[in-house]
């Protein structure tokens, strides 16, 4: 019973992250309270009031979010001080000016479609080792957003033209964009990485240490050190089946512009009145055409949020939030 109940929690706290993620504050708050809620009727959980401290923060925090991500919302372009509020706000977890608060900044704007604003961060990583894959993949996706992918091609090409990305790393993002090309009908190929005259020597990635508050000494429960750098498989884009005005069946097929585990995020023209309507928070969709790098799979998913894009050239879209359920 014990186990049930902290198997409960930690599922609890993992959505409260994910949803942070991907910007979906109303559902990150919810389960945060819930999780407070939880705890208060067990008196036996150690360490119970500075848990409760700790998700206090937590909530907070993501008010903070919200707040920042109102505010931003009310203009049509992101100003220079817009831009420093979501990089402060985004990345309070971790402490200021490392590679986990460049890194937890630029998804922010990736979510927002930002892809500039992402692009300007994820560059800043491309030299950081534990982040740089991450970081050149989701440049990619930027210049997907952006409809720039030559760019995203000239990147690789200069990336495998230099001596300090690893042949086994250049590899991963090598086969990560040609994936992208075959998936956009682009016949082209991209020259393989050389291999390495010796084998490299072996690195231990370090985890990022989120900031704690100074009260915790024990930290329960954590804070998101669990960040993923790299998902285990790269979605690249998602086929949708809907119906429209008359109830008769379309399929449309989109980018993933983010994925944080299990979790992707689409964005949907606003002018697609009926995959809006379709796309409701709580959903629940069945055989989803899923295109990995790898395969091309069928999975099903639940809809977690939907949120209007406020700024930028893709003011006006939405961002959809799929839980995959089996990603």
């Amino acid at each position: 019973m014990a186990q049930d109940k902290a198997a409960y929690a930690k599922s609890l706290l993992k959505e409260v992250e994910v949803y942070r993620s991907h910007c979906l504050f109303v559902e990150a708050r919810k389960r945060a309270e819930d999780l407070i809620g939880f705890i208060r009727k067990n008196d036996r959980i150690k360490h119970r009031e500075q848990i409760l401290n700790s998700l206090k923060t937590k909530v907070r925090q993501i008010e903070e979010e919200a707040d920042a991500f109102e505010a931003v919302g009310l203009s049509s372009l992101l100003s220079p001080a817009d831009r420093t509020r979501i990089k402060k706000v985004f990345s309070s977890a971790y402490e200021a000016g490392t590679d986990a608060s460049v890194y937890e900044a630029a998804t922010a704007f990736l979510v927002f479609g930002q892809f500039k604003e992402a692009l300007a961060e994820f560059r800043k990583l491309i030299k950081s080792k534990p982040f740089r894959v991450a970081a050149v993949k989701n440049i990619f996706r930027c210049y997907i957003g952006l409809s720039e992918l030559n760019h995203a091609v000239s990147l690789y090409l200069k990336l495998q033209a230099s001596a300090f990305f690893p042949p086994e790393e250049l590899e991963r993002v090598h086969y990560f964009l040609q994936s992208i090309l075959k998936m956009k009908g682009v016949s082209r190929q991209l020259p393989r990485p050389k291999p390495s005259e010796k084998p490299p020597p072996r690195q231990e990635v370090e985890k990022p240490a989120p900031r704690k508050p100074k009260a915790l000494e024990n930290p329960e429960p954590p804070a998101p050190e669990e960040l993923v750098i790299e998902p285990s498989l790269d979605i690249l884009s998602v086929t949708l089946t809907y119906p429209d005005q008359s109830n008769e069946q379309k399929s449309l097929v989109l980018d993933v512009s983010f994925q944080r585990k299990n979790t992707i995020s689409i964005i949907v023209s606003g002018k697609n009145l009926d995959l809006l309507n379709y796309l409701q928070p709580g959903k629940k969709l069945e055989d989803l055409q899923l295109n990995s790098t790898d395969i091309i799979y069928v999975d099903d998913g639940v809809v977690q949020g939907k949120t209007e894009i406020r700024v930028g050239k893709k003011q006006g879209d939405y961002t959809v939030t799929i839980k995959l359920g089996g990603a």
